[in-house]
């Protein structure tokens, strides 16, 4: 059901790893996604009160500190929600940027 809002495409940059140097290894892929640009003040994964300037709809394991390239410009995942079905099934999930 999701599927049909999933209309837009987004550069997604899975972090596989990190260096010697603590600097991230990335993997790209292009993913499809619902955008909805929105301040909004969240919590990170450290608990902070950060403001996230966008909201994401995909189906895609996205993860926090994953990357996300949008207009051009890129963000990091700030928090990840995940959508439940009733048979206890991730349907979708909620990124923060």
């Amino acid at each position: 059901m999701i599927d049909n809002y999933l209309n837009q495409r987004v550069i997604w940059k899975k972090v596989v790893g990190v260096d010697a140097y603590g600097k991230p290894s990335l993997s790209q892929s292009i993913i499809s996604a619902r955008v909805e640009e929105q301040n909004k003040l969240i919590r990170s994964k450290t608990g902070e009160q950060v403001i996230s300037v966008a909201r994401l709809f995909v189906k895609d394991p996205v993860m926090v500190d994953d990357r996300i390239t949008l207009n051009d410009k890129n963000y990091i995942v700030l928090s990840v929600e995940s959508c439940m079905s009733l048979d206890g099934e991730e349907v979708y999930r909620i990124v923060w940027l």
